[in-house]
């Protein structure tokens, strides 16, 4: 009998635990504004913090790293070459694994060409790739309705994780998403966006939650264009070739390449998940009545 008490317990640990959230990180790209596998190209804008890309960076009028802190280590690392004619390079160093051209440019860090680059883009875009497909699994804790347009989420209100799948091809026309939950507790979004190519080019998206909560996961885009608007959140799509011309992303962009100039702000995801809600008194009460009744029984019995 007292392997059968200590069986309740364990259960009655296993069902606390189990209101935690899905814990995940987006790894070494959780530290990047922009990370990305191949080639990144831009003209006249920024990425407020780090930019990593596993081919070659050519940019224009650009500057990288200006809203992070000074001496904040290696802030541009580029696999391949690196074009940067007139900008600046902030806050830290630059890592370069082909030719480095700096024309009319400044920096404030080091800059080292033909060097080993510390990041190993094949093992990284592996491991996004299983997270993308992992996130994709997760059951849905809301609804999605579409309404002429409108996209409106209901979520539960009370997981630290709020998940809802979105069809791309609504996204594409929409106008305008709505969170409509009430009650998020400080929640983590997760929006897993079906499709193999998608537009966002007339919707600004902001979910009135903190940037630093929300990641969409375009699983299947392999093309990805998004217009002059405004994104709140990162963006995981990493089989998308990125086509971004003005406005701007807060939050981390992680994808095959990147073409454009939409600013890119130092909004990094959030993986610390706050703790989840307790269970109601009531289960509380039944596990206690539960455990104590096996002790009372096994008592009478000795």
């Amino acid at each position: 009998m007292k392997h059968l008490v200590k069986s309740g317990f364990v259960v009655f640990v296993v069902i606390l635990l189990g209101t935690s959230a899905h814990a995940f990180s987006l790894g070494t790209a959780g530290d990047y504004s922009a990370f990305i596998f191949g080639n990144f190209g831009a003209t006249s804008s920024d990425v407020e913090g780090r930019l990593a890309a596993g081919g070659n960076v050519n940019i224009k009028n650009y500057s990288i790293g200006a809203a992070l802190p000074s001496n904040s280590g290696n802030v541009l690392v580029s696999g391949g070459k690196l074009t940067l004619n007139s900008g600046y390079i902030h806050s830290g160093n630059t890592v370069v694994g082909g030719k480095a051209s700096l024309i009319n440019a400044g920096h404030d860090g080091t800059v080292t060409s033909k060097a080993l680059v510390p990041i190993d883009f094949s093992a990284e875009e592996t491991y996004l790739d299983n997270l993308s497909a992992s996130l994709k699994g997760l059951t849905p804790t809301g609804t999605v309705a579409y309404n002429n347009g409108e996209i409106d989420l209901t979520g539960d209100g009370t997981k630290n994780l709020q998940v809802f799948n979105i069809k791309g091809s609504e996204l594409s026309s929409a106008w305008g998403l709505f969170n409509s939950v009430k009650n998020l507790n400080n929640a983590r979004l997760i929006l897993n966006i079906s499709g193999t190519s998608d537009k966002m080019m007339s919707m600004d998206f902001n979910l009135g939650d903190s940037a630093n909560n929300v990641l969409l996961n375009f699983y299947d885009a392999t093309r990805l264009d998004l217009g002059a608007i405004g994104i709140s959140g990162s963006i995981l799509a990493p089989h998308a070739d990125v086509y971004a011309n003005n406005g701007h992303l807060d939050g981390t962009i992680i994808a095959e390449s990147w073409n454009g100039g939409m600013q890119i702000n130092n909004y990094l995801f959030n993986d610390v998940f706050p703790p989840a809600p307790v269970p109601e008194p009531s289960t509380f009460l039944l596990f206690a009545a539960g455990l104590g009744g096996f002790a009372l029984w096994r008592r009478k019995r000795s």
